[in-house]
Parts: C-alpha cells; structure tokens; sequence
C-alpha cells in the first residue's frame, strides 16, 4: 500500500465505507463527492478492499472526466468504455475509432487486463454479444502453427473483418499468395503473417502507411471486429424472421451492425454489456437518480422502436 493510501485510508469516514462495504451493508449512499472526488474516494476504497474498480455516470462528459482523474492513479490499468449509439433506424452514423476503442475495451474487461473501469449509463445498457461467446471466437496465431487460410479468411468475415486488397484501417483484412494483413482493434498497426504452406512462418507487426514492418512477435490475438457475432444457424433463423427487405439484405451481406441493435434480442448470445464484470467488483454510482433516468430512456428507446417487429 503507497504513502497516499495509507494516509485516507486512516479517515473515519473512509473506514467506515470501507468496512460497510466489507461486510456487504451496501448500498452505502455518499453524498458531496464531485467529479473530482469520486475517482479519489473510489480508488482509495478499492485498494483498501483489494478489489478491482468500476465507475457509473450518467454522461459521456463526466465519464471522460472521471476516467482522466483515475489515469492519474491507476495509469494505463484503466479502461474507459465508449458509447455504442443503439442503430434502431435505417441510418449508420457510428463513430469507427468508438467502435474500435469499445472493442479493445470489451476485450480488457473479458480477459481482466484492467483495475479500473469507467462508462456512463448508455455505455453498459446496450446488448451486446455475450462474454463467453466473445472469448470463444478469439483468434490466437501462433509463430510454427498450422491453419487453413481459407478457413481463417471465413472465420474473420464471421467476426465482422472486411477483405480488402490492402489494409488501412482497423477492421480490414488481406490475402496476398501466402501473406495474411490483419488489423484487430487491441494492437496499434496491423499484422502481417507469412506462411510458408499452411504454417506460420514469421508475425510481424507493420506501419500502415509505409507498408514496412516495425516489430517482429511470435504471436498475437485476433478480436472480433464486430459486437454482433453470430453463427449461420443464428443468420439462417434471422432470415427466416425479418420480415424487411433491406434489413433482410444487410444480414444477407454481413452487414450486422446496420440493423442488428432492432434483432440481436431474437438470438441467445444477447447480453447487457454490464454483465462482462465480475461479480465482486466494486462498483461506484456517480449521480444514482441521473444514472437510473438514463437506463430509463434507453430503454423505452429501444422497446418504441422495437414494438413493431
């Protein structure tokens, strides 16, 4: 335990949170704490229980305040968690450096890279894909391992990866003879595999505008590109019951994430994405009444627009 934690956590009133919280009296209401002393008196309580952090607030704003607060105390060891605007209308306007962030961050919180976690109310109350099926459909490529290329060109559609001629972006994915570009959201540049048959022959890391490799790895984790994974069984059943023709034909082009916030439900592998933490984690409410009028807008959002179907 540092010097600064040693010293609040010999407060009164921090013990005595503390120890409520311990001994499972919760909730335990704080009232006063601003922006400014939430991440501070959330930070000390979770040290002083040894157990991991997650911060609610009602806004994007006063979640990225917060979560700048707790970089200066947990550094690189927390994650902030961007909003998925619900696509429940014939329009796609998402953000694709959000969606990537989230990504990478769904993906720290299921493999519990993390010690702290911020996100507004919105953040954690659209489905998404359940943990278990996000941790199943990792790709892991190893430097000496044997694949099928066609069987990972396949794998990465299903995970929402777009073939292109030449990586540029995240989400993008190539095959040139025996070379294999792919860039997963956890990594800052894409990666290049070379095969020499159906084995891995060299893993490296490459810059996206020179083309040119920057470091050599012997093996990395491919992430899904898409919240919305889905099986053929999942996509045949889809296509059995949509009854719209051009939602019908973005599920017929993979193009889940236009339509699937209205449909997702329908399959088994819809989850909140609050439901990636584990139980015992401590979790702070900055603003409970503001935080819960939040849940409520989105939800009626979601049920106006799904009435229909």
């Amino acid at each position: 335990m540092n010097s600064f934690i040693q010293v609040f956590s010999k407060i009164p009133q921090q013990i005595g949170v503390a120890d409520c919280i311990s001994l499972k009296q919760t909730p335990v209401g704080l009232s006063g704490p601003g922006n400014s002393l939430c991440p501070l008196i959330s930070y000390i309580t979770a040290s002083m229980l040894s157990r991991k952090l997650l911060v609610i607030t009602h806004s994007r704003t006063s979640a990225m305040t917060i979560y700048q607060n707790l970089i200066s105390l947990y550094g690189d060891d927390v994650v902030y968690i961007p909003i998925r605007e619900l696509m429940l209308y014939d329009i796609y306007a998402y953000s694709s450096s959000e969606k990537q962030s989230r990504l990478n961050a769904l993906y720290r919180i299921a493999t519990g890279r993390y010690k702290a976690a911020v996100a507004c109310t919105e953040a954690l109350t659209v489905g998404t894909v359940a943990k278990e099926v996000f941790l199943k459909s990792l790709i892991n490529l190893k430097k000496g391992s044997v694949y099928d290329m066609e069987s990972l060109s396949g794998k990465l559609a299903e995970l929402g990866f777009v073939r292109k001629s030449l990586v540029e972006e995240c989400g993008h994915y190539s095959i040139r003879g025996g070379i294999l570009d792919i860039f997963s959201s956890n990594y800052e540049n894409p990666v290049r595999c070379e095969f020499f048959g159906d084995e891995i022959d060299s893993i490296r890391f490459f810059d996206v505008s020179s083309q040119r490799s920057v470091q050599d790895t012997d093996d990395v984790v491919i992430i899904p590109n898409s919240e919305f994974v889905l099986s053929k069984d999942d996509e045949n059943m889809l296509l059995e019951k949509v009854i719209d023709s051009w939602d019908l034909q973005q599920i017929s082009n993979n193009e889940y994430s236009k339509v699937m916030d209205r449909y997702f439900a329908l399959t088994d592998k819809c989850k909140m994405t609050g439901e990636y933490f584990d139980k015992d984690i401590l979790t702070v409410i900055h603003n409970d009444v503001r935080c819960h009028a939040v849940a409520d807008t989105v939800y009626k959002e979601y049920a106006n627009a799904c009435v229909g179907l």
